[in-house]
């Protein structure tokens, strides 16, 4: 039997019907968004919020990140068992770094890959994300808030976007 993977081909599954490959999802887990309700499952920083500040790509993140250590600053095993661990110490001038980790199988990690290949592929929708990732750091950081505050001013954008790919591949 054959699974279809995130970037559209087949891939072979395993007797149980789980794809073969660890990094794949089902179709109809990526299509699916897993919002978690319940915020009491979440372990939150400790730390202060910092200014939420967007960057254009370094390509030395890659050499920063070999070097990087981390600890662990979230975890939330409700959704795809996701864990973030934040850079120690970066250097001066050096910006902070985020590491998400994700369960085997996670629906999330392909959702990422498919918007990041969209994203490469149609600039149009590229400049429309920039646009309201500025504009929610802008309003985000005057308001005080949280990256989660962050992250809810942009998610209908985001799931706008993520309806066309899915629309685009015949998912939806």
């Amino acid at each position: 039997m054959t699974h279809s993977s995130a970037d559209g081909s087949s891939e072979p599954e395993a007797a149980d019907g789980v794809p073969a490959d660890s990094m794949s999802a089902s179709i109809a887990d990526i299509v699916t968004f897993n919002d978690v309700k319940d915020p009491n499952l979440w372990v939150r920083p400790t730390a202060p919020s910092a200014t939420i500040e967007i960057v254009d790509h370094d390509p030395a993140w890659a050499d920063n990140f070999a070097e990087a250590g981390f600890v662990l600053t979230i975890r939330e095993p409700a959704w795809y068992e996701h864990r973030m661990l934040k850079r120690l110490d970066p250097e001066p001038g050096q910006l902070g770094c985020n590491l998400h980790v994700f369960g085997p199988r996670c629906a999330e990690v392909a959702r990422m890959r498919l918007f990041r290949d969209w994203l490469r592929e149609h600039e149009d929708e590229r400049e429309a994300y920039q646009s309201t990732k500025r504009t929610s750091a802008e309003e985000s950081n005057a308001a005080g808030e949280t990256v989660l505050g962050y992250n809810a001013r942009k998610q209908d954008v985001v799931r706008e976007i993520y309806h066309r790919i899915f629309e685009a591949r015949g998912w939806v």
